[in-house]
């Protein structure tokens, strides 16, 4: 047998074989094409399903044995089906078509906070079909992309959720992780034909022999590798999104910011910055034009919680000027939300594509005033699936990120770039 895993993201479909010196062998494809005008944002569940095989059979090519699978997916992508035949498309985590919806609801927001440990968000599964007035029959099933290829794989015998996916539907108790009938009830949701949340899938049969093993959510495996030996630090991974994650030992809910299961032995309370990855850059600034950016592009994120609002820039940062200044942007947005979490002296680690973007990370070290460290590990969400199907530990090698004496100016920088954003 040889160990495999997958990570459902939302740029790429990525997948890694486990070597012997606990290094991978990774593959990768770009995850399907998003449609829609904002907020609408779809793909083909086809188009995914069919990439997803091309990756897997591209792994099978290479390795001749059967496989152990594991998955890390994307939380918040979903789809409603009846038997073979998709009802929506995949509605990713980016679509905010139940802004209207939520904003009627604000009456339940805080309530609904204290039960799920989720801020009342456009982007999350329950909203999304409180709008979409789901079917309630029998047949007619909905999930996240792990339950969707459970399903698939087993020819509907299988329908579960694993509870940290299932727990960003907000439909979930955070304290029972089980669906919550109170809160389904009062958003219209009651009676649906709900997955059962199961915690693995036990190595079930997917293709021949291969066996699914482990599913995990994509922030949840990127934090585990840390967690595991250091149980105080702090993950700042950016992607397509940007997640800055901290282990609590107190599973109820923390406004502004998110809670939610990392697995069985740790929550997480959590920090998102939506949608940034596209101003990820390699190269360091010649000179810092002034300006300033708020660089979420799909709904602003904690603690800001401002679904219609977009990426701003300050008036005049125009051209090149806008790359540098959202870049700095980032960095502030994580200082900030850092100063929130109350860090102290514990360590920081950065993970993800954005983690080799130069100017935010020696920005952010500048700011907290003490080294910060990337990963070498790159592929944090393929090794936390491995922690959690093997029980394993990778080692924690970092680079160190000092603070740039050149970059002192940002420490008066960030107090107005809050001012700015407080007027907007």
């Amino acid at each position: 047998m040889a160990f495999a895993a997958l990570d459902l993201g939302s740029t790429r479909l990525k997948a890694a074989i486990l070597k012997e010196d606990k290094s991978f062998q990774v593959w990768h494809v770009p995850s399907p094409r998003v449609f829609g005008k904002d907020p609408i944002r779809e793909m083909r569940p086809k188009a995914f399903l069919s990439r997803l095989n091309q990756l897997m059979r591209m792994v099978r090519v290479q390795v001749k044995e059967p496989l152990i699978w594991g998955i890390s997916s994307q939380r918040s992508t979903f789809a409603v089906w009846s038997g073979d035949r998709f009802l929506t498309p995949l509605i990713s985590w980016q679509d905010r078509r139940a802004i209207a919806w939520c904003e009627q609801h604000q009456a339940l927001a805080s309530w609904i906070w204290q039960r799920t440990g989720l801020k009342l968000s456009p982007h999350y599964m329950g909203p999304k079909l409180a709008t979409l007035a789901v079917s309630k029959r029998a047949d007619v099933r909905f999930g996240t992309l792990e339950t969707l290829l459970m399903d698939r794989w087993t020819q509907g015998e299988m329908y579960r959720a694993e509870p940290s996916m299932a727990a960003r539907t907000q439909l979930v108790h955070l304290q029972t992780g089980t669906w919550d009938e109170t809160v389904a009830q009062r958003i219209g949701l009651p009676g649906l034909n709900r997955p059962t949340i199961w915690p693995n899938p036990q190595d079930l049969p997917i293709h021949g022999s291969d066996r699914l093993r482990t599913v995990i959510s994509d922030q949840a495996a990127g934090v585990l590798p840390i967690l595991k030996q250091d149980a105080s630090g702090v993950l700042i991974n950016l992607g397509t999104g940007g997640f800055v994650l901290k282990a609590t030992d107190q599973p109820s809910a923390q406004p502004p910011y998110l809670v939610g299961p990392v697995n069985a032995r740790f929550y997480a309370l959590e920090a998102t910055l939506n949608k940034i990855g596209d101003l990820y850059q390699s190269d360091f600034p010649s000179a810092l034009p002034p300006g300033f950016a708020f660089p979420d592009a799909a709904g602003w994120g904690s603690p800001y919680w401002r679904p219609q609002m977009k990426r701003t820039y300050s008036k005049g940062v125009r051209g090149s000027a806008r790359s540098v200044v959202g870049r700095l942007g980032i960095a502030f947005r994580l200082f900030e939300i850092l100063q929130a979490f109350q860090v102290g002296q514990a360590n920081i680690y950065l993970a993800g594509g954005g983690s080799n973007d130069p100017l935010i990370g020696r920005a952010l070290a500048t700011l907290v005033g003490r080294p910060i460290h990337r990963l070498s590990l790159q592929e944090a969400s393929l090794a936390g699936v491995f922690c959690e199907m093997l029980e394993m530990r990778f080692p924690l090698l970092t680079e160190t990120i000092d603070p740039d004496p050149e970059l002192t100016r940002l420490e008066t920088r960030f107090p107005e770039w809050q001012a700015w954003v407080a007027d907007l």
